[in-house]
């Protein structure tokens, strides 16, 4: 009797996880796929855009918050990835 819970449980688990994992992975595919172009500026623009010095820009690079895209020997941003970053100010 307990076999049988347990299985009618599973199979009904199943039957629920199985679509949010498929959307899910989904979501995750899209996520890590490459920036439209029309989405894709450069360095100078992408610095103009979050009003930061090229050194900011290499920082966050570095520091695995943008992920620049190389096409044709340049580099180029996201700027869905720079919207998403919020600049910090320090006070010195």
């Amino acid at each position: 009797m307990e076999e049988q819970f347990r299985q009618i449980v599973r199979e009904e688990l199943k039957g629920v996880l199985a679509p949010l994992l498929k959307k899910l992975n989904e979501v995750l595919l899209n996520q890590e796929g490459q920036s439209s172009d029309s989405d894709l500026i450069t360095r100078k623009e992408a610095c103009a855009l979050k009003k930061i010095s090229d050194k900011t820009l290499y920082n966050w690079t570095e520091a695995g918050l943008l992920r620049p895209q190389r096409l044709g020997g340049r580099v180029y941003y996201s700027k869905t990835e720079l919207n998403s970053i919020q600049k910090f100010r320090t006070n010195r």
